[in-house]
Order: C-alpha cells, then structure tokens, then sequence
C-alpha cells in the first residue's frame, strides 16, 4: 500500500506535464503557417496528420477566406469539418472566393453573408465542397460522380490535371492535393464549386423574353416581339425553342422592304400585324431542343400547322423554310428558365404567309409583298 500511495502523485504530474506538451503542440500547430507545395509537402505531412480540416485550412494562407467563410456560414458547417468522420474537402483559394464576389452584386466580401437567408446559401456552398470518406487523387478518375454532403453531384474530369465539374460552366481545377489530415484530405481548387439551387439564386436564368432583351445582336426581334404582343409568350413556362434572326437578317429584311418600312412600329395595319404575329410565331417551337438534340427531320412551330426543317449540312445543321435559302445557325444553344435560343442569319417565311402575302390587294402601294417576289 505505501508503494502505491507514493507513486500515483509522481503519476499525476507526469500526466499534467503530457496535457501541456500536447496543449502547447496543438497551440503552435494551429498558429504556424505551413506551406504548400510540392518540395516542402512531404516534410509537413506528419505534422499534419496531427491537424483536423478547420486547423490545417487555417495554418495555409491561401485559405483564410475559406476560413472566413466557415465562420459566416451555419455553425453545422463548422461542427462538421470538426467531427471525426472520414471526408473531403475541395478547399477554394483566396482567388477563387475574390473571383466569385467580383461577380456578385452587392457583395464585396464575404462579410456581406449577413441575413439569415444570405448565410444559408453560403452553407449550403460549404456543403458542396465536402463529401464523405476518403479520396486522395489515385481515386479521382475520369468520370467519377460524388455525391456531396450538400446532396448535389460533384463529377470529376481528368485531362493532365484534375478538374471539378459542378452546375456551372466552368471547371474547378485542383491545384494542390492531398493535403492530409487528421480527419482526411484537402484538394485545393481554384474556382468556388456552386450547386444547382444556388447557381439559380445568384444568378438567375432569364427567360427567352428577357434572353433576347438583353442580347446585343437580338434588338430587333425584342423590338418586334413588343410590337406583335409576343413578349409576355415567351416569358411563360414554356418549354420553347426559339430560332432568333440576328440584327443582320433584321436589317435585310428592311432592305427588302424598302423605304415605306424603317421598322416594326410601320407595321400597322390588320394584315401587316396579323403576317408579324406569323412570322414571329413561326421561328418557335413548342419544346426545349438543344443542338446537339437537333436531328434531320420536321419540327412544329407555334404557327400552327407550319413546320421548319432541320437539314444536315457539313457537321451541323441548317433551318429550311417555305423558300429556296436556308438559314444558318451563327449562335447555338443561349439556355433560358424555360428553354433555349438558337441565333440564325434570316427571317424564316412559313407557306401559310406566303400565299397571304399573294392574296393581299395589290392596289395596296403598302405591302409586304417583295418577300416573295
């Protein structure tokens, strides 16, 4: 007994004296910067190994606004990069995060995440940067989906280096991997990775209407839109293909007419209205075809019972009508919230016009007649 009453004191302080070695080694853990990159990582790595996610993003410089972010966002984000669990964490630079507020109205820094609403998208961001388990670079290949802990997919692309694919067009590039900790690995990425249902609150997807508005080489089919009541059509749910004449195959058109039309606003009468209201209608289709969906073959239009054709020429396609000249395709694929805008290079003339544009009273000095002349 009296060994074992002289011994547990000794016990007691050996004990104390490992808590503050081990206190103190964390402390200057978290404070010491550790640099990232190729020649130094493999010295560093067994001191990381000591790190959990949130230490190790905080002893690299270049992720103090991921650190910041963390901060902002739900307290959730912060509890699950602590938790033990097995995870990987694709961590945005400094740049990417400054790139993506560049973008953002509003929004200087990341202090700006100040509502309740605001913070929730800033979690939900978080959550898309992190998935379960372990995935250093040997399993990152070509193809592979991962399913955040934000539930959205994240698939990988691998072309010399690793890339990211998320809702966006642009893909994040892994810059520096496997940083390793005591809860898993970090890959450091150069853009912020946006799901979905963020993607579509940040910067929402106009409508055709409000597409072909704000295009540059499209002010006159907006203008025309406007002036056959039309602009309200493709602002509704839809889904539409549109195949937009540029402002190129506008101007031709007025070229055609001749001096009597300057624009849209000299088509007044019932028949001038009633043959813009046509036309418009016929350059829309009543569904969401992409490009590479486009195959030979007839497509409806909301004129109804007129069609457009779909040709094969080359390795792409053009758009035939009821004339001899084709139309070309200049731009493809401009996506709306409720469909997509093909840009060709003419007016498309249905038949049902054509013979109205016969029929018309050619005493009238103030036709549209020359457009099938």
């Amino acid at each position: 007994m009296k060994k074992r009453y002289t011994t547990l004191p000794f016990l007691r302080i050996m004990g104390y004296a490992l808590l503050l070695v081990l206190i103190f080694a964390c402390e200057k853990a978290d404070n010491t910067p550790i640099p990232i990159n190729g020649e130094e990582q493999d010295e560093v790595n067994e001191h990381r190994a000591l790190l959990n996610i949130v230490a190790l993003a905080s002893s690299v410089e270049d992720l103090s606004n991921l650190v910041a972010a963390i901060g902002a966002a739900d307290p959730v984000v912060l509890e699950t990069l602590n938790s033990s669990v097995q995870k990987t964490v694709f961590a945005p630079s400094n740049l990417a995060f400054s790139d993506l507020l560049s973008q953002l109205e509003g929004y200087d820094t990341l202090d700006d995440f100040d509502e309740e609403r605001e913070k929730q998208l800033l979690t939900e961001i978080l959550k898309y940067h992190m998935v379960e388990g372990k995935k250093l670079s040997d399993v990152l290949t070509n193809g592979v989906a991962l399913t955040s802990l934000q539930s959205e997919e994240l698939l990988i692309k691998v072309d010399a280096n690793i890339f990211i694919e998320d809702s966006t067009t642009d893909l994040a590039k892994v810059i520096n991997g496997d940083n390793e900790a005591s809860n898993e690995v970090v890959h450091i990425i150069d853009k912020i990775l946006l799901p979905d249902v963020v993607w579509q609150q940040l910067f929402p997807t106009p409508t055709i209407a409000n597409l072909i508005n704000e295009a540059d080489d499209l002010a006159g089919l907006s203008e025309a839109l406007a002036e056959a009541g039309l602009t309200d059509m493709l602002n509704e749910s839809g889904p539409f293909t549109v195949f937009a004449p540029s402002d190129a195959a506008i101007d031709e058109l007025f070229e055609l007419l001749g001096a009597e039309y300057a624009s849209f606003d000299d088509f007044n009468d019932f028949l001038e209205l009633q043959l813009l209201d046509g036309f418009l209608k016929y350059h829309v289709v009543p569904d969401n075809i992409s490009f590479n969906e486009l195959s030979e073959g007839t497509l409806m239009t909301s004129l109804e019972g007129n069609s457009i054709e779909v040709i094969a020429s080359g390795t792409g396609y053009v758009i035939g009508d009821a004339t001899t000249k084709h139309a070309e395709l200049l731009e493809v694929d401009k996506k709306a919230s409720n469909g997509t805008v093909h840009v060709i290079d003419k007016i498309l003339i249905p038949q049902d016009l054509i013979d109205l544009i016969r029929d018309a009273d050619k005493t009238d000095s103030k036709t549209i007649r020359k457009l099938v002349e």
